[in-house]
């Protein structure tokens, strides 16, 4: 088969000079049409069918992988006709697919540079006219991450109160009597916690994260907790920074964030370096491990701060 060659597109016959949509024109949806066809095909094609005043080929396809284009007729008596006239035509080896446009070709949304959608186009002007898009207040979008903002910036999170009925579960009344609050030294302690309590005999406890550095340490009965509490104080005070009894108190939000630090030099690459980033975030729980001769990495290190918020921890360091 001879490929399709078609001249240097003509003027248009009937185009206005204003290019704006009268009253007496009507707008047809074609789909279905083959990847060589162009504007003069168009034109060629459609234009014996009546009164044709503009017509517009898309740069890009429908949802079922198509060219489309949208076709004007000036003073169409019988869409219906129309519609049934313009279905007879057939494009090389494609059967067009013709149906009344239910928007015209100025609310198109077309790929501008770069390849993405981003709006409304204005493609009978050539100007493009974008519109606002909606997104829900206080979510980051993909440009806001880029830039560097937080939720914060992005706008204000609400808050809701719930007010609960005045009731005492039936669980807090076990705990209060043989029960622990320790506040672990470190990130390897709190994580060790089993371990430990297993090196002084004490298998017969309960140990239950509570947030932060704190853990809840619920023994098998009162005697045990006061053993542990008073007898073992000389044991457990290295691995906690303080205990309490737990009588249903409550405390300050805390979290254990795992900050990851990138673009160190290799002349200051050493875990007192990290340390001292990682004070100027908040509390120091697991320190650095970096080492030039251990594993081989400087490209990124990780430490443990405990803060009292819940938001991202992103920041740029002046050395």
């Amino acid at each position: 088969m001879e490929e399709w060659k078609y001249p240097r597109q003509r003027k248009r016959r009937y185009q206005r000079k204003n290019s704006a949509e009268s009253n007496n024109d009507t707008t047809f949806y074609v789909s279905n049409l083959p990847r060589q066809c162009t504007l003069g095909c168009l034109w060629r094609e459609f234009r014996n069918c009546g009164k044709m005043v503009d017509a517009y080929l898309a740069r890009r396809r429908d949802k079922m992988g198509k060219f489309f284009a949208f076709i004007r007729f000036e003073d169409v008596r019988s869409t219906e006709g129309m519609v049934k006239e313009l279905n007879r035509v057939q494009i090389g080896d494609a059967k067009v697919k013709v149906n009344v446009a239910k928007f015209g070709k100025e609310t198109i949304t077309e790929p501008i540079r770069g390849g993405r959608n981003e709006g409304p186009i204005n493609a009978g002007k050539g100007k493009q006219t974008r519109q606002q898009v909606w997104k829900p207040k206080g979510v980051p979008t993909y440009r806001d991450i880029l830039a560097g903002k937080n939720q914060q910036q992005c706008g204000e999170v609400s808050q809701k109160v719930v007010l609960l009925p005045s009731r005492n579960p039936p669980v807090q009344p076990s705990w209060r009597n043989c029960s622990l609050v320790g506040y672990a030294a470190d990130a390897n302690r709190l994580c060790r916690m089993n371990d430990l309590l297993e090196t002084i005999a004490i298998n017969d406890v309960c140990i239950r994260y509570v947030g932060g550095m704190r853990v809840l340490l619920t023994f098998s009965g009162w005697a045990e907790k006061n053993q542990f509490l008073q007898g073992e104080q000389h044991v457990w005070s290295d691995w906690f920074s303080g205990v309490e009894e737990f009588v249903g108190q409550t405390w300050q939000f805390e979290r254990i964030a795992w900050v990851k630090i990138v673009g160190i030099p290799p002349h200051l690459w050493d875990k007192e370096t990290f340390n001292m980033i990682g004070r100027k975030l908040g509390t120091l729980v697991h320190e650095s491990y970096a080492s030039t001769t251990k594993d081989g990495n400087l490209a990124y290190e990780c430490i443990g701060v405990l803060v009292n918020d819940g938001n991202q921890i992103k920041f740029v360091l002046i050395i």
